[in-house]
């Protein structure tokens, strides 16, 4: 009768735990743009069916990615884990995309 009694009253997430984004993740903008391994810290929580986390990007992940993306994203509840610490191994996109967000990092010069 009252579904919403079985929602944990506690959010997964807590506002400043580090989270990992699951392996197979692609943005969810972008879908060419795999997530998977890239380490943040939620800094909002949006309760929901599932929950969406803000999750900011660490040091280390925008250090690998910063010139092309975004600093922080909106991730449901089954698209993150527990950050258990360790080297951030984040995967790859296809080369097509990494030659995309270079020109848009470095365009052209105009003629």
């Amino acid at each position: 009768m009252f579904p919403f009694r079985n929602k944990p009253v506690v959010a997964a997430f807590a506002i400043g735990t580090r989270v990992r984004v699951k392996a197979g993740t692609m943005d969810p903008d972008y879908h060419d743009m795999p997530l998977g391994g890239w380490v943040g810290t939620v800094t909002q929580v949006s309760r929901g069916t599932p929950d969406h986390y803000l999750v900011r990007w660490n040091q280390e992940t925008l250090q690998r990615w910063n010139k092309f993306w975004r600093r922080e994203i909106w991730l449901s509840e089954d698209k993150l884990e527990s950050d258990p610490g360790g080297p951030v191994c984040i995967e790859q996109p296809p080369m097509g995309i990494i030659d995309v967000c270079c020109k848009m990092q470095h365009p052209l010069p105009q003629m």
